[in-house]
């Protein structure tokens, strides 16, 4: 099923994340209505900024990093050989870094 956001049209695998307290609403009626592909967990997406700065030395937001933890730990459930996962994003709690990097110690 295809999302049309205006003049755009989004085909599955669309991979999207909510920004905390401005698209919360906004994106569980999206979910609502389409349906969610493919879910990442926020330790999934932890565990993916902390392996971004371990093998990339990247710093990415939460955010960001949802289609990197999906191509990460659900691989099995993306379609074809080639994955691209755009990490974007700077915006960054020192505190929750901190968490994500004391995974890679674990």
């Amino acid at each position: 099923m295809s999302i049309s956001l205006g003049s755009t049209v989004l085909s599955p695998p669309v991979f999207l994340a909510p920004l905390a307290g401005v698209t919360d609403l906004p994106f569980r009626n999206l979910v609502s209505r389409f349906g969610a592909g493919l879910v990442v967990s926020e330790d999934e997406v932890l565990r993916a900024r902390a392996l971004a700065w371990a093998r990339l030395k990247i710093v990415v937001e939460p955010g960001g990093c949802v289609a990197l933890a999906a191509a990460l730990f659900h691989s099995e459930k993306i379609d074809g050989d080639s994955v691209v996962a755009v990490a974007t994003g700077g915006n960054v709690d020192p505190a929750l870094f901190q968490r994500a990097l004391a995974l890679l110690e674990a």
